[in-house]
């Protein structure tokens, strides 16, 4: 158990060090946070740093574990569950994000999340502990890095002074 700011995290009992059936398949470890329980301890610290974005204002209306049925022709084909959702502040547009790493970016979620932006519109940002993030072109069905918004640096009174000088 250790501290992520005021909340209390407790990572259960490794399960991927036993043999057998109880094991996770990519060798995840199940945290919990407070009432709350992540598949994975890099889910759990995404969740962490999206609570801090909603009480500093950047986001709303934060979710987690959003199903979203993927039906054709009146036919159920799948189910997708998207880890959060959420509403950018700046710009008003709603956002699915979901938590992998390069092993869990299998076909079977490639193809759900196809489905999803086919279907209704919604394209799914791949956030990745370390990595880009990663989003579906739609227009060419393929992954993209998500170019995000660069910020100019501050100006400093050292770079300020140089400028100054020539």
């Amino acid at each position: 158990m250790y501290a992520y700011g005021r909340a209390r995290i407790h990572e259960t009992t490794p399960r991927c060090r036993m043999r057998g059936a109880g094991r996770n398949k990519y060798r995840a470890i199940r945290t919990t946070i407070g009432d709350e329980t992540f598949d994975s301890k890099t889910e759990a610290e995404r969740w962490m740093e999206l609570k801090i974005l909603e009480r500093a204002g950047k986001i709303a209306d934060l979710q987690r574990q959003i199903p979203f049925d993927l039906v054709v022709n009146g036919h159920l084909i799948c189910r997708y569950v998207a880890d959060y959702s959420w509403a950018d502040t700046e710009t008003g547009e709603r956002i699915v994000e979901d938590c992998k790493s390069p092993a869990t970016l299998t076909p079977d979620f490639r193809i759900k999340t196809k489905l999803l932006a086919a279907l209704h519109g919604i394209v799914v940002s791949v956030h990745m502990k370390g990595k880009p993030h990663w989003a579906l072109d739609v227009a060419r069905g393929q992954w993209r890095r998500q170019t995000l918004r660069r910020r100019s640096p501050a100006t400093t009174s050292r770079t300020a002074a140089s400028r100054s000088k020539s």
